[in-house]
């Protein structure tokens, strides 16, 4: 009995000593390794006093299992002790794996010798007559275990004297740790009978315990100080006596400036706080003081945990900005009789919302303006587009009645023709613009002689001018005659803005296309700047910022007669923005309008000679046993190219989809098919995939046979698709049979 009293009255002293790491979960690392460490002691606590009991009732059996649970904890302790000393230490280095390596290897030897015991009493033996008796080996473990826990000491003591502060501290605690076990080991190795060894493990933890709660209370701070560290102060007040206890400030001048000079912190109520009317802005403390009232944050934080109140905060500058007091509940065991006053700056988390409730509105604003055009764009667009197809219907009803009359029908004819242009214009217009909102436009550059250029573009407005009663005229003046361009976007932009001149003048005005060269600041390159000018309608100065707005026109179609779907100049615009250039507009209304385009190109000092396009158009003889295979899947389509080809003398077969055509051309003579018109969208097979197979074909004649794509995919990038597939052309619908038959000339 007297060696089970004092281990009771140590696990006793032990429990209450460390009730608290037992009693709540531990946060930091070293409290988690410390409280694992305290269980496995409370075990040896267990084994340790019933063994007392058991050697005095004399039950060798239940002593000898008590005892190996004694060794076995003993061992244990080890292995969570040299845990808790490399998180307490933050051994995160050599030492450290030592020490884990040390801890384990000694809980294993015991471990094994605690096995073979069983079978051999290599470490102890208990006797029929309940006596126990301790070989050398038992002696040898102590030996171990004091020899681990005296470097222990030794090391933290040889760290503690080069280290500084609040490690410094630390070491100290683990080589006065480290001394008490030494010193209860050497005691138990002399005094076997005696539990000294659970007293010192006792003394040992007590040494520590204040350290380890003391560095979890530093280590929940620093947690909650950086949760909380956008707070310039915070104070903890008492909701029935008001008495307010600062925690935590980034400036004792803010202390100062909250409280009254010679007024005790500790003693300070929040009913005298004097910071609302000192830094509060007079456009809100009127507000502040009614939301801030103590009766009102007490009332109000009965029916709500937490809530805020934001105002603009002046200093001695008279620079405002917001800030923001918190006021949190703090319950203790369930009861709320404080809460937390917290102060900080929200200027800009308030400028940020600000910020991004103005892009939300701007782009509220931009959506309901983009929509607002578009609907407008839909009610014009209707009329313009109306207006061509009830020409070309009613033109081909009066056509019908009128068959026999020549004069009425060729003038009935061309009526459908320039109704049927300005239809295709449109969509056009609008298939282009959307090609270019989807950034599907590239700027594709080749040798241009800048000449040639001018010509063509003024060939193509000259008879509509003169028809019109319209005075054109077009100017010249270059350095060099050879430049690298797009000359399909830049022609796009001349023809626009030519186009627009010619509609917007009436007869009898004029206008003039001015082409020069402008010198450029890069070496090599030259400005060529394309000026526009007309005696035509002009615009107001109010719509001139509108005029590259998508879908704006100044006037519908109704009221100046003109059809259209304000896209043009759009297009303009973002053709030459995509060719790093400008563009300017002046106009006047009733006076006219001038645009100038500026455009950077590089000079071509050694052009490539480029083959004009052939205006030849072909004989019908020459189309004489000529046969051509047509892939369109589309009947109507397919009826009108193959009656205008047969007009020419070409014999045609049709083919319903791509495979048709691969299978047609496949099964046919070597020399039967002199050349295939491919659509592009079709059925079984594409255009594409079509092409595709008929250049993998073994007949070397067959796999090479000319390939012109005849299609409604009509763009750019298009036509390039069709080459890089192995096409030969590409023309787009509706076909025109003029370009069909040039190409036809050059292919066949």
């Amino acid at each position: 009995m007297y060696y089970s009293i004092p281990v009771a009255i140590s696990f006793l002293v032990h429990w209450i000593i460390h009730r608290d790491f037992y009693k709540k979960p531990a946060i930091a690392q070293v409290a988690r390794e410390f409280k694992g460490f305290l269980s496995v002691i409370s075990f040896y606590y267990v084994a340790d006093a019933a063994w007392g009991l058991l050697y005095k009732f004399g039950n060798p059996q239940l002593l000898y299992a008590d005892t190996v649970l004694y060794y076995f904890t003993m061992g244990l302790s080890v292995v969570f002790c040299c845990r808790y000393v490399i998180a307490f230490l933050g051994l995160n280095n050599r030492l450290g794996t030592i020490l884990n390596i040390v801890g384990q290897s000694f809980f294993a030897l015991e471990f094994i010798v605690l096995v073979v015991n069983m079978f051999h009493p290599l470490l102890f033996f208990v006797d029929s007559e309940c006596n126990y008796h301790t070989t050398p080996i038992r002696y040898a473990f102590h030996y171990l275990l004091l020899a681990m826990f005296a470097a222990i000491s030794i090391t933290s003591l040889w760290a503690m004297v080069r280290a500084r502060g609040y490690k410094r501290k630390r070491y100290s605690t683990i080589c006065a740790f480290g001394f008490v076990m030494v010193v209860s080991l050497i005691l138990q190795t002399l005094f076997p009978m005696y539990p000294l060894y659970s007293i010192g493990i006792m003394v040992g933890t007590l040494v520590i315990h204040v350290f380890v709660h003391e560095y979890e209370l530093q280590y929940q701070f620093a947690m909650i100080d950086g949760l909380i560290r956008d707070y310039s102060t915070i104070w903890l007040v008492d909701k029935k006596t008001l008495r307010m206890q600062l925690v935590r400030t980034t400036s004792q001048e803010s202390v100062d400036i909250a409280v009254e000079r010679g007024v005790n912190i500790s003693d300070y109520k929040l009913s005298r706080l004097k910071y609302l009317e000192l830094y509060v802005a007079d456009t809100d403390r009127k507000r502040v003081e009614q939301e801030a009232a103590p009766g009102e944050v007490v009332a109000r934080l009965e029916k709500e945990d937490f809530f805020v109140v934001n105002y603009l905060r002046t200093d001695e500058t008279g620079k405002l900005a917001y800030h923001q007091l918190s006021f949190h509940n703090v319950e203790n065991q369930g009861v709320k009789d404080q809460f937390i006053l917290g102060l900080r700056n929200v200027d800009s988390i308030i400028s940020e919302e600000r910020v991004i409730k103005q892009q939300l509105e701007d782009a509220r604003r931009a959506a309901e303006a983009a929509n607002d055009a578009k609907t407008s764009f839909l009610f014009n667009m209707s009329h313009d587009i109306r207006t061509p197809m009830n020409a070309i219907i009613g033109f081909r009803t009066l056509l019908e009645k009128h068959q026999d009359d020549p004069l009425r029908r060729a003038d009935y004819l061309a009526k459908m023709e320039d109704s049927s242009n300005v239809l295709l214009g449109i969509i056009n217009n609008v298939l282009e613009m959307a090609r270019i909102e989807k950034g599907s436009v590239e700027v594709v550059e080749s040798d241009v002689d800048i000449y040639s250029f001018a010509q063509q573009v003024g060939a193509i407005f000259r008879d509509m001018m003169k028809q019109k009663g319209v005075k054109f005229s077009h100017s010249i003046d270059v350095r060099h005659t050879s430049f690298s361009m797009d000359p399909i976007k830049v022609r796009e932009v001349m023809i626009n803005l030519i186009s627009n001149a010619y509609k917007y003048t009436n007869p009898g005005g004029k206008v003039h296309a001015a082409l020069r060269e402008e010198p450029h600041p890069d070496e090599g390159f030259s400005y060529i700047v394309s000026e526009i000018s007309d005696t035509g309608i002009g615009m107001s100065e109010e719509f001139l910022p509108h005029i590259f707005e998508e879908f704006s026109r100044e006037r519908i179609s109704t009221q100046n007669k003109i059809e259209g779907t304000g896209l043009g100049m759009p297009i303009v615009k973002r053709l030459v923005e995509m060719m790093n250039g400008t563009i300017k507009v002046a106009s006047k209304k009733g006076e006219g309008t001038t645009i100038t385009v500026a455009i950077p190109h590089r000079v071509v000092t050694s052009p490539s000679a480029v083959e004009p396009e052939s205006d030849v158009v072909v004989d019908s003889l020459e189309a004489v046993n000529k046969r051509l295979l047509l892939a369109e899947d589309n009947d109507l389509n397919a009826e009108i190219a193959m009656e205008l080809l047969g007009e020419y003398g070409f014999k045609c077969e049709r083919a319903a989809n791509g495979q048709e055509a691969v299978d047609m051309l496949a099964n046919a003579p070597e020399d039967y098919f002199d050349l295939v018109l491919m659509d592009i969208q079709m059925p079984v097979l594409n255009g594409y995939e079509a092409t595709s197979a008929i250049r993998a074909m073994d007949c070397r004649a067959k796999a090479s046979i000319p390939i012109l794509a005849m299609t409604a995919n009509a763009f750019e990038e298009d036509r390039r698709k069709s080459v890089s597939c192995g096409m030969n052309g590409h023309l787009a619908k509706p076909i025109d049979i003029g370009e069909l038959l040039r190409e036809l000339n050059k292919l066949i």
